[in-house]
Formats: structure tokens, sequence, C-alpha cells
């Protein structure tokens, strides 16, 4: 029982710790990119039935770079089963200075979100453990 419990707490720390890098990753590179407007032209449509068992829509964005040169590029963004921003949609973007084909979209699921969902949820199993293991240890030694 000790051994699930301690592999059930390492498993809610490292959710704690994905949350908590992604958000820092994320924060860092807002400082570093520049950030810029592009439009969606496409959404590039893949199935990859060995990894995923859904369609996948990659959007395609232009957007003019500091250079003002046109920068068309396929994002590594994804998203399942409808795409995730319609063609035609304006859309913020961050652009890494030294490489303009590497970009990311400069919104609130990618920056809020997801990091505090991945906290949110190691915080709520440890708290569920930690409880559960203060309960019974009451009802054991009393």
């Amino acid at each position: 029982m000790g051994t699930l419990i301690t592999v059930l707490l390492l498993g809610c720390f490292f959710s704690i710790l994905k949350g908590v890098i992604q958000y820092n990753f994320y924060k860092k590179k807002k400082k570093i990119y520049y950030k810029t407007e592009g439009v969606i032209v496409d959404n590039r449509y893949a199935t990859d039935r060995s990894r995923y068992n859904h369609d996948i829509y990659y959007p395609v964005v232009e957007y003019t770079d500091r250079n003002g040169e046109t920068i068309r590029i396929r994002s590594d963004y994804y998203n399942t089963d409808m795409p995730r921003y319609p063609v035609g949609t304006t859309v913020s973007i961050l652009v890494n200075p030294d490489d303009n084909t590497r970009l990311l979209f400069d919104d609130k699921e990618d920056e809020i979100i997801f990091p505090f969902f991945w906290i949110g949820l190691g915080s709520l199993c440890a708290i569920g453990i930690i409880t559960y293991c203060v309960y019974f240890w009451n009802v054991l030694f009393e």
C-alpha cells in the first residue's frame, strides 16, 4: 500500500512540475519572441492512426516578419477532429527573432489554461491522497 501511495504522490508531483515548466517556458518565450499578427490561410489535414486515433489539423499561418518578409508556415500546433482556427482568422503570434519559422500562438490557452490544468490536477490528487492517508492513519491507530 505504501508503494502505491508513493507512486501516486510522484505522479502528482510530476503533474505539478509539468505545469510549472510549461508556464515558465511560455513566459520565457514571451519575453524573447516578438509579437505580431498573422492570418490563418489554411488548415492542413493529417491522419496518423498509429499515434493518434483522430483526424489532425495543423493551422497554416501567414505573417509579415520584422524584415518585411511574408512568411507562410504550417504551425506545429494541432487540433484533433476540427481546426483550432477557421481560415481567415487573425491571430496574435510570437515569433523567434533568430528564426522566423519558429512561432507560438499568443493566447490564454497556452499561457494559462494548460499549465494551471496540470498544476490543479496534481494538487487536487495530492490533497486527496494525503487526506486518504491521514484518515486511515487515524482509523488504524485510534
